[in-house]
């Protein structure tokens, strides 16, 4: 039998759940998986694409602060839960603890001030995520596991958008000392699966 794959080859290592899952899942042994994909995403930063072939992939590389479940309702992601204040106009999310991006980096309040200020700002600006999250005025630290997401005005979809794409939170410390191209071709996340190696 011959297997023709065509298109973009992505391997990954799959981390054990107990450190990166979202639940409280009993751990899995370590493995690869290549994943092969008829169109290359041109950039795995999720400020970077629309594709879908992106998502197939990048959404078990990085996880944002909500996540659409099977039955397409928005559960807790990365945020363990949130209130609306402000009439709207301000969204405080508590986040989960003791979750690390694959490189061993902490996830934490400041890695979320730092995702969407990249997105909103010059490197956002580059991409098409941006316009998704322009009601976004400020993400504010109220503590290493809380932060205020105040909005220019109300956005009904938001916590919508906040699963999915431009939302995906990544470490800040890793992309400011390895650089933005690095990111683009070499992605930290915090997913069940851990970037390996990428061939075109």
């Amino acid at each position: 039998m011959t297997i023709i794959k065509k298109g973009m080859t992505t391997t990954f290592v799959a981390l054990a759940m107990a450190a990166t899952a979202l639940t409280a899942a009993p751990a899995l042994a370590a493995g690869k998986m290549t994943i092969s994909s008829p169109q290359d995403p041109g950039s795995w930063d999720p400020i970077d694409t629309f594709l879908v072939q992106w998502a197939a992939v990048a959404t078990n590389i990085f996880d944002g602060l909500t996540y659409r479940g099977p039955d397409l309702k928005v559960v807790p992601g990365l945020a363990e839960s949130w209130e609306e204040l402000d009439e709207g106009k301000r969204i405080r999310f508590k986040l989960r603890q003791n979750v690390k991006f694959h490189n061993g980096e902490p996830f934490n309040a400041a890695a979320v001030k730092f995702t969407f200020e990249r997105l909103l700002g010059e490197q956002g600006a580059k991409g098409p995520q941006r316009s998704n999250y322009v009601a976004i005025e400020s993400v504010d630290v109220i503590d290493d596991y809380t932060v205020d997401m105040k909005l220019k005005a109300p956005d009904p979809v938001l916590l919508t958008k906040l699963a999915g794409y431009g939302g995906m939170i990544v470490p800040p410390k890793y992309i400011q000392e390895k650089g933005e191209d690095n990111f683009n071709l070499n992605p930290i996340g915090t997913g069940a699966f851990k970037f390996v190696s990428y061939a075109p």
